[in-house]
């Protein structure tokens, strides 16, 4: 038995003798070995549960975030579809499922999710920004502009809007009017790193390298672990001939994301122009190798998580993790 496991395996304690109905009473000791940390304790309390709680929402919810926590995402989804089946007015259910879906690549699934969010929790942001990047993430420009264009008119003063919006404007080549967005973003919230590093890209675009080494040079001083600003600084010291400072810019970049393809490349194209042959041509082989690799993996990822939840969803839920 782990340290700090709760019995609950046998007698009087076992929850399967004692529970006929469940609440959020029947959930507070799973809940605070979920707070101090014992998850997998947490988990074979809930499991026990299983059957007295299967029409309770909470239960789901809560185990959902525990399995989430464990990684164990496809389990955690599963639950969450549970707790919305039950419990369809509760909009943290929506959050917690559509960012396990986003982040697991599963984007058809995330859609169905958040339109559905979105019509059900208008008043809500996040339903309105996530789903405008899971459209962006489809090419689906004019859906993510409406989308986003309703959420300025509701919420004017939000700066993360603003960003979005204006990464929707760029990727559509409406730069004036993107780089306007980034704009407004920065006077909402001028310690807003990300609004800083698309203002920065997007002005690179244009050719305004001194504006874009100012932006970008801001978003490393508020946030210097953030390996695109890194990376695109030693694009453009790259392209004025500071070989060196784009090499340092471009370790920086992949000390702080080792998989950084795109900074491998152009590390490459820095020690080729320095007569580097060597180097230049053992950081474009990783490249190549990281790229493909990157690509097969995102592609596979997605359709095994949505194959996997699929399955579960088809067969339920049953078993330990």
């Amino acid at each position: 038995m782990s340290a700090g496991f709760v019995d609950v395996s046998h007698g009087p304690h076992d929850p399967r003798s004692v529970v006929t109905a469940c609440n959020d009473t029947t959930l507070k000791p799973a809940r605070e070995l979920f707070r101090t940390g014992r998850l997998a304790s947490a988990v074979r309390f809930l499991l026990r549960l299983e059957q007295p709680c299967s029409d309770f929402a909470p239960y789901h919810g809560l185990l959902g975030n525990i399995l989430r926590q464990e990684g164990l995402s496809v389990r955690a989804a599963q639950e969450f579809y549970s707790a919305i089946d039950l419990e369809p007015h509760q909009s943290d259910y929506y959050l917690q499922l559509s960012e396990i879906l986003v982040q697991n690549g599963a984007y058809g699934e995330a859609r169905v999710i958040l339109v559905r969010a979105n019509r059900e929790f208008s008043d809500q942001i996040w339903t309105y920004l996530m789903l405008a990047d899971v459209y962006r993430r489809y090419g689906s420009f004019n859906e993510a502009h409406d989308l986003l264009e309703k959420a300025v008119e509701r919420w004017p003063s939000s700066p993360a809007t603003h960003v979005l919006l204006g990464n929707i404007l760029a990727g559509a080549a409406k730069d004036s009017e993107a780089l306007a967005e980034y704009r407004k973003a920065l006077l909402l919230a001028p310690q807003l790193p990300q609004a800083y590093l698309f203002y920065g890209i997007e002005l690179i675009k244009l050719n305004q390298t001194a504006k874009a080494l100012a932006a970008l040079d801001k978003c490393v001083t508020l946030d210097p672990k953030m390996p695109s600003a890194h990376y695109y600084l030693g694009t453009i010291y790259l392209k004025q001939g500071s070989l060196q400072q784009a090499i340092r810019e471009f370790k920086t970049a992949l000390r702080l994301n080792p998989s950084y393809a795109l900074a491998y490349f152009e590390m490459g194209k820095a020690y080729q122009k320095l007569g580097d042959k060597t180097k230049g041509d053992a950081y474009m082989r990783t490249y190549g190798r990281l790229s493909i690799a990157e690509q097969m993996l995102s592609t596979r990822l997605g359709k095994s998580f949505s194959e996997s939840l699929t399955k579960s969803r088809g067969s339920g839920f049953s078993g330990s993790p």
